[in-house]
């Protein structure tokens, strides 16, 4: 199964997108691509999968965080700025039916553009499922 949580913003945001998870499963791999733009001398942004509702940003050993990323701008000559990164990670974790996963922003002087993909392996039993 395959699930995203997808968010854009200016500023700080504890569950800027939410998903629940369909089925007992494992999380096999988190994909996270961020960009941001329109950054300046002292920018920076950060991105946060997790399973609780509030970031864990300034938290040390929490164990709802299961990826993110951070990353800021220096210049010595004034002009905005953009910048964008991707983050691969293969977290092996047990999820049940009704969790919650959560995507925080955390942003200063930038508007941040993030999708995070949660890769599960479907060991869980399977139905036809119809996309559109």
């Amino acid at each position: 199964m395959i699930y995203k949580l997808y968010a854009t913003g200016s500023s700080s945001a504890d569950g800027a997108a939410v998903v629940d998870v369909r089925e007992d499963d494992v999380i096999e791999e988190v994909l996270i691509s961020s960009s941001a733009t329109g950054m300046s001398d002292g920018s920076f942004a950060g991105v946060e999968a997790s399973f609780a509702s509030t970031s864990g940003f300034a938290s040390n050993d929490t164990n709802a965080s299961f990826a993110g990323l951070r990353f800021a701008w220096e210049s010595l000559t004034s002009g905005a700025g953009q910048t964008g990164n991707i983050v691969v990670c293969h977290p092996n974790i047990m999820v049940q039916q009704g969790e919650r996963m959560y995507l925080h922003h955390l942003v200063l002087n930038c508007t941040v553009n993030t999708s995070i993909w949660i890769y599960t392996k479907g060991e869980a039993k399977r139905a036809a499922t119809r996309r559109r």
